[in-house]
């Protein structure tokens, strides 16, 4: 595990950290600040659009796929509007309406509440009432196009949402491994289902299907990274018993708030929304609503597909959670001793997520968003240098009990995301580590896939708009 520089710290208590801990998580039920744009400019249409998709997850408590896929199809739809619309409306107009339909094909009933008022404010005569205001109406705002353009920006956006349906798996059959089964994913305490075992199957929205396919199935190093827990152990899960036990006196207070400052559970905008709000504060504050668009098209059609990834991993695999693995204690493998049955160990996130261990779609998710702003700023991968884009944020769920926290580059973060689910006690090492590195291999793909300037980089895909 690798973390960033920090002061020591007085050890609390570890009964009463706990207990802290335990009420920061119910906090983030009620909790769900917005994040300031601090960066890229409030001028630009899409951070109200993105700012809107973002209440809208937080409001109804939907997963991070969901998330994601939101915050891509905004990217993409707006892409595709500009490339076609914008020289005769300008790239602003394209944008909001564009986004608008989006958001009112996925979200409906808060369109006359909420989107409708947002395109008002920012096209002039655009119409609609209601709230949602912002995003920079006044003098400046662009005229209201043509009906006929304003009617084939909303067909295509919406088209866009209704050809890239998501996965229909939110009720399958899955049978879970009997109780004491070693290796495999069990029930855990608490848990009634699993999540999602068919998310996997699904279509992905910029890289291709194949190629998810054959990234998850690789098992040859010669062809690529070989995604799959190591045998034998490694001492990753003696790690996780030590640090991620709900009373640990080993793990620093630093490290056991890092577990809800990450969490980034319900009523919050996600992993995803969490990177989104990091993104719009470090991206340039003169980039263009175009190249806005392009971003969120690359980082989160990547983060969604890197999460369906992670689910034919994760269902393939079946690899048991550390609280099914610690109550079941398993033999000796290579230099890890044996363990025997401790049904009293208790993650310190009390609710382990449910579906299995391996990889972190925490750490996918981040790895996806990390790699495209990375090659975005020029700060790694094809750009060239190195990453020392400094920042601040705030948990969603967890601000008032955690506070900002400062960073000396992005990296930095999306490793600590992954240690962050190995202190809460719901993830060993190694998959954080891999699903990182799955969401950075993805993050490439669709970096270089949807192409840069010039052009009209939606058409070179057109799988990802349903075609």
């Amino acid at each position: 595990m690798s973390h960033r520089p920090r002061p020591p710290t007085r050890r609390a208590p570890p009964r009463l950290l706990h207990l802290l801990l335990l009420a920061a998580a119910a906090a983030a039920l009620a909790l769900a600040p917005q994040t300031a744009h601090a960066a890229v400019s409030t001028a630009n249409p899409l951070t109200a659009w993105t700012s809107a998709a973002q209440e809208a997850v937080r409001a109804n408590s939907l997963p991070n796929f969901v998330a994601t896929r939101a915050y891509a199809l905004l990217g993409l739809a707006s892409l595709r509007a500009i490339d076609e619309h914008g020289r005769a409306i300008g790239p602003a107009a394209a944008a909001s309406l564009a986004s608008h339909a989006v958001l009112s094909a996925l979200f409906p009933w808060a369109q006359s509440s909420a989107y409708d008022g947002l395109l008002s404010a920012q096209l002039r005569g655009g119409g609609g009432g209601g709230g949602g205001g912002g995003g920079g109406g006044g003098a400046s705002s662009p005229p209201l196009p043509p009906a006929r353009t304003r009617e084939q920006i909303r067909a295509a956006a919406t088209n866009l949402v209704l050809e890239n349906p998501l996965p229909n798996g939110w009720d399958a059959d899955f049978a879970f491994a009997p109780p004491g089964t070693l290796w495999r994913y069990q029930r855990a305490p608490m848990q009634n289902s699993t999540f999602m075992p068919q998310l996997g199957d699904g279509a992905p929205l910029v890289a291709s299907a194949a190629r998810l396919a054959a990234i998850a199935a690789n098992v040859d190093p010669a062809r690529g990274p070989v995604f799959r827990p190591p045998k034998p152990l490694t001492g990753d899960y003696a790690t996780t018993y030590e640090l991620g036990n709900a009373t640990s006196a080993a793990r620093t207070p630093y490290d056991a708030a890092s577990a809800v400052f990450w969490v980034s559970g319900s009523n919050t905008s996600n992993i995803g929304g969490h990177w989104l709000s990091i993104a719009w504060s470090v991206l340039p504050s003169e980039t263009g609503v175009r190249d806005a668009a392009l971003f969120l098209a690359r980082a989160f059609g990547a983060a969604y597909d890197a999460n369906l990834a992670g689910y034919r991993l994760k269902y393939s695999l079946l690899q048991w959670r550390p609280v099914s693995a610690f109550a079941t204690g398993y033999p000796a493998q290579g230099p890890v001793p044996a363990r025997e049955a401790d049904r009293s160990w208790r993650p310190l996130l009390p609710m382990t997520p449910a579906h299995p261990e391996y990889p972190s779609g925490h750490s996918a998710t981040a790895g996806a968003v990390l790699e495209v702003l990375l090659r975005t700023l020029g700060r790694g991968g094809g750009g060239g240098g190195g990453d020392d884009v400094a920042f601040a944020t705030r948990s969603e769920g967890a601000g008032a009990v955690v506070g900002e926290r400062k960073y000396a580059s992005l990296t930095s973060a999306a490793v600590e995301v992954g240690d962050s689910r190995v202190f809460g006690g719901v993830h060993f090492n190694h998959s954080c580590v891999d699903g990182l590195a799955l969401g950075r291999l993805v993050g490439k793909e669709a970096f270089e896939a949807l192409g840069g300037g010039g052009g009209a980089a939606w058409r070179r895909f057109p799988f990802a708009l349903g075609g």
